[in-house]
């Protein structure tokens, strides 16, 4: 899937997160906003923006899973799956950073969360605070369950 340019210029740029703060929330940019609340969860399409969506917003990018390009209505697959972005100026986490490069996720479903083993290919993030360039694999976990309130 691809997009037409839609990033400013540098006075635009992103606000600000550090590399280890974008690490902790890969999945909620290159993962949650792909997945829709049906049961089991179906693909969306990652440049649909609704009210509730954090789509993407890139100067171009593609997006495949298992090797094949992403089909918007299709089902997650319920076993463990590689989710692949080639990313060009892709703005994520409400412009917290930028990213360029490609990033390939073994995704593991556990229940009420996601893991994935990461591998970044030259994959560059630029945020207010640095602009980093990421090649070594790490690994990253969301919850699907919003903490308790005390």
């Amino acid at each position: 899937m691809t997009r037409a340019p839609a990033l400013g210029g540098a006075a635009d740029g992103p606000r600000g997160l550090t590399i280890a703060e974008f690490k902790g929330f890969l999945l909620n940019a290159l993962l949650i906003p792909l997945l829709d609340d049906d049961t089991p969860p179906r693909w969306v399409d990652p440049w649909f923006v609704t009210t509730s969506s954090i789509a993407l917003d890139c100067a171009g990018a593609r997006v495949s899973v298992d090797g094949k390009p992403l089909v918007a209505g299709a089902r997650v697959p319920p076993t463990a799956f590689t989710l692949r972005w080639e990313m060009d100026r892709c703005s994520a986490l409400n412009e917290a950073v930028w990213l360029s490069g490609a990033v390939e996720l073994l995704v593991f479903h556990d229940g009420d969360s996601y893991s994935a083993s990461v591998r970044p290919e030259m994959l560059r993030v630029v945020s207010g605070v640095g602009d980093e360039i990421l090649s070594v694999p790490f690994s990253a976990s969301t919850s699907l369950v919003a903490p308790a309130l005390r």
